[in-house]
């Protein structure tokens, strides 16, 4: 097996309650059968809480294991807390925001760079690093694995904007033969260019999903991104 399980980042309590620390929950809000309740706060003192590790995802709640890979519990996640430990990372839109969201795309990390363009509520936002409140983006074209670089906010007057994404892991069907290979393509198209095979030695980390059309295609992070 290769490539990680989790999404490694670092916390920063401090940014997103005013140096109070981060609160820490036994689960995300909403599930009936298990009240949501607070378990406590995490580092008090404001600076960077490293080694932790992101394990699922709900929305805007992650859950986190501790270095020794003990359960911490689940923190509402934002920018200001949440940052990936490696780029590139996958951010996605927040939860929170309206279905018809459309948020800015700029030449430059800042408010009055030039606008490119706008993504919609849905898009997977392939990140390359982060600038401050900036987060520096690719948008691929046609397939070929070129791209361009671009920026965008991730939150706007305190409100989260973009979320980092926690891949899910799968598997190769175990009834499938030693050696066994799938293509990966660089778009959901069966003509589309191949771009590299995996063995089912591999886990497959997904951060996206097509089901739209009759055949489903999942969007795979490659075990050297």
């Amino acid at each position: 097996m290769s490539g990680p399980k989790h999404l490694a980042v670092r916390l920063f309590p401090g940014a997103a309650a005013g140096g109070q620390g981060c609160n820490v929950y036994n689960g995300p809000p909403g599930d009936p059968a298990r009240p949501q309740a607070h378990l406590g706060t995490v580092n008090q003192e404001g600076s960077s809480v490293e080694g932790l590790a992101a394990v699922d995802q709900e929305g805007d709640w992650m859950k986190l294991e501790q270095p020794d890979g003990s359960e911490l519990g689940w923190i509402e996640a934002s920018p200001a807390v949440v940052v990936p430990l490696a780029f590139p990372a996958f951010y996605r839109f927040s939860a929170s925001l309206p279905e018809n969201t459309e948020l800015r795309v700029r030449h430059g990390a800042a408010e009055d760079a030039p606008l490119m363009g706008t993504l919609k509520a849905g898009a997977l936002v392939y990140g390359l690093s982060l600038q401050g409140p900036w987060l520096r983006i690719a948008l691929f074209g046609d397939g070929t694995g070129d791209f361009t670089e671009a920026f965008m906010m991730t939150s706007v007057q305190s409100r989260a904007t973009l979320i980092p994404v926690v891949p899910s892991l799968y598997m190769f069907a175990p009834d499938l033969p030693n050696g066994c290979s799938l293509r990966v393509r660089s778009n959901p198209h069966g003509e589309a260019p191949e771009i590299a095979t995996l063995t089912n030695e591999y886990l497959l980390q997904i951060v996206d999903a097509d089901t739209s059309g009759d055949v489903a295609w999942l969007r795979v992070i490659l075990p050297n991104a």
